[in-house]
């Protein structure tokens, strides 16, 4: 399996059940957790930036597990968000 680093950007709503929970700038996910995604046609990358290939696009609501954060940060409406390096979690 290929390992792949994806950005979240950390303005947006993410609802687990039925209990939303609202990120916002300085918000960290824990390695681990499994997060879904937000927005639709999500990025995953090969390395932590803008410029990296391409693996795949996810699609909204996909599950995903943090494996860690990166060191690389990347800014968005004012905030600088980290890179996350993460793997999809089989549904």
């Amino acid at each position: 399996m290929k390992k792949a680093i994806i950005l979240f950007f950390l303005t947006c709503a993410v609802a687990f059940a039925q209990e939303p929970r609202y990120i916002h700038g300085n918000y960290e996910f824990e390695p681990g957790s499994t997060e879904y995604l937000f927005g639709d046609n999500v990025k995953l990358r090969t390395a932590p930036s803008t410029d990296s290939e391409v693996l795949e696009f996810l699609e909204i609501a996909r599950p995903i597990k943090i494996l860690g954060k990166t060191e690389v940060k990347q800014p968005f409406e004012g905030y600088d968000a980290y890179w996350y390096k993460v793997k999809k979690v089989m549904s």
